[in-house]
């Protein structure tokens, strides 16, 4: 677990995020197929996807 700050208004998106989550819910950012389906996104998918996108979008 990392402590990560956050601004303001990062916080309101992420909250209005949780407020329209399925009933139970508890993550923000949620795998929406598979077999894991409504788990948590791993770390290092978002990693590999940042990755992509930003190779694909020439940012060094």
């Amino acid at each position: 677990m990392r402590i990560v700050p956050l601004p303001n208004q990062a916080v309101s998106i992420l909250t209005e995020v949780q407020l329209s989550a399925a009933d139970r819910q508890e993550y923000a950012f949620v795998n929406s197929k598979g077999p894991t389906m409504g788990d948590r996104v791993k770390r290092q998918n978002i990693w590999r996807d940042f990755q992509a996108i930003r190779v694909k979008a020439g940012v060094p």
